[in-house]
């Protein structure tokens, strides 16, 4: 929380991976990124969303669509 009791997430280092966005206010001071949301608010929605592709996490797809062709292309 901020001075004025309002809600606030710092996206300054976060944003080097991710981005973020939600139903607050985004601000910009002093190269830094902030969401802020008013004392008032009922609900705080963010989203946080990787910009680096996970080489772990990928399936080559290949193998299958060669098998697909396989069964489907006999006639």
């Amino acid at each position: 929380m901020d001075k004025r009791g309002d809600y606030v997430l710092d996206l300054t280092k976060e944003s080097e991976n991710f981005q973020i966005s939600g139903n607050g206010q985004t601000i910009e001071r002093d190269s830094k990124k902030f969401l802020k949301w008013p004392r008032y608010v009922k609900k705080i929605e963010f989203k946080e969303v990787s910009k680096e592709f996970d080489e772990t996490k990928k399936t080559r797809l290949l193998k299958y669509w060669a098998d697909w062709v396989d069964r489907n292309m006999k006639e």
